[in-house]
């Protein structure tokens, strides 16, 4: 029973020992110290409230017409086989196989997309 409760007390000062200090504090956080990291508690009571200021949005990409596809992508059919069961009684696992129906091909109008405008 002695060598039970020694045990026990050299465990609880073993985990103690790995609470606290220097190094827990700087393992806490493992990013450099331009990124601050807060509790979830410390977040939620900084952004409950209505000043909460939101990054500005980005500007938005103009789609360039200069790259426009010219080929069509083939088209392909998956077909899924069910577990089965064969004559002899071996089981087969689901299977699925896939079909080219259709190779890909160049678009027949080769015309830009904005020639229109």
């Amino acid at each position: 029973m002695a060598t039970r409760a020694a045990a026990l007390v050299l465990l609880a000062a073993a985990v103690a020992g790995c609470s606290g200090g220097a190094e827990s504090r700087s393992l806490s956080c493992p990013y450099p110290d331009e990124v601050s990291c807060e509790s979830l508690s410390s977040v939620y009571e900084r952004t409950a409230g209505d000043s909460v200021q939101l990054p500005p949005a980005p500007a938005p990409v103009k789609e360039s017409t200069a790259a426009w596809p010219a080929v069509l992508p083939p088209r392909v059919l998956r077909v899924w086989l069910a577990p089965w069961q064969d004559a002899d009684g071996d089981l087969h696992g689901a299977q699925e196989i896939y079909m080219l129906l259709e190779e890909a091909r160049w678009r027949k109008n080769l015309r830009s997309p904005d020639a229109n405008q």
